[in-house]
């Protein structure tokens, strides 16, 4: 077993970084008298990551016993399509109250649309598993810009996507005439936009982020050479699971939480006459 590292501390972040999930604290002690067999689970994957993290606490047969130890428990998860395992390995943590919990970890990233099984077992026990299907990319349509000098508006949608994206946040490659370097600007959107007709739609404020990308590049509002070079949306899909986290359906033998969620770049081209309405030079390929 690991003594506490780094990692450990990193995983705690990754935990809590998405809206209720619980990750280093250790206020929830669920109890079960099969204690032995049961599991608190708290995690999910990431599709981004090149790390995975999950919580995994024993449980208590009653509230006066003491924690069972899980020194001697293993966590692998599972490729249901492909049948492909991979083992974890533990840290641990120390939790708000000052006292260690256990972290696990594995160096791999999940492929989205596939299925996963976290098993969590006790020597030749039986296993307490909880599953997930990490979400696809969705598909992206980029309507015409329309506005005016002032209120200057994009209308993407997601064809199909029926709920909000956890997350968005515009992309722009910038560069500066006479200048090698393209300067990557990122503006969160946050959890924005609303049901269509033909999927979920959100509104890209074109003018209003030029004008936040001059400011970040420290250059003046009415600087007329920042060269778009790509337009784009980091978009997050949660998987199902987080539509269910007071009534999970994919733990069997385990509480807790375990999902997913899929994080994706989605580019499209911004029309020539629409550059230089939000006063930028067009360098897109192909522009």
């Amino acid at each position: 077993m690991k003594s506490l590292r780094d990692i450990s501390t990193i995983g705690c972040v990754v935990l809590l970084a998405s809206a209720g999930l619980l990750g280093c604290d250790n206020t929830i002690d669920p109890f079960s008298e099969g204690a032995d067999r049961v599991f608190a689970i708290h995690g999910f994957l990431d599709s981004v990551s090149d790390s995975q993290f999950v919580r995994v606490s024993a449980l208590r047969p009653s509230v006066l016993a003491d924690a069972p130890s899980i020194e001697d428990i293993s966590v692998i998860s599972v490729d249901v399509g492909t049948g492909e395992v991979v083992l974890w390995s533990d840290s641990l943590v120390q939790l708000d109250d000052g006292s260690d919990g256990h972290l696990f970890h594995s160096a791999w990233r999940p492929v989205p649309g596939h299925t996963y099984r976290l098993e969590v077992r006790r020597g030749d026990g039986e296993a307490a598993t909880a599953t997930t299907v990490v979400p696809v990319a969705p598909e992206l349509t980029a309507g015409p810009a329309h506005g005016d000098s002032l209120v200057f508006l994009q209308d993407i949608v997601f064809p199909g996507l029926t709920d909000a994206p956890q997350d968005l946040v515009m992309k722009y490659d910038i560069g500066i005439s006479g200048n090698p370097v393209v300067n990557e600007i990122e503006i969160p959107y946050g959890r924005t936009g609303n049901l269509g007709p033909d999927g979920w739609k959100f509104e890209v404020y074109l003018k209003r982020d030029q004008g936040i990308i001059l400011q970040k590049l420290g250059l003046p509002f009415d600087y007329k050479f920042a060269e778009l070079r790509s337009i784009g949306v980091r978009v997050t899909i949660p998987s199902e699971e987080w539509k269910q986290q007071d009534t999970p359906v994919n733990l069997e033998n385990a509480h807790g939480f375990f999902g997913s969620i899929g994080r994706f770049t989605l580019y499209w081209k911004l029309d020539h006459d629409a550059v230089g309405m939000i006063g930028m030079v067009d360098m897109q390929p192909g522009g």
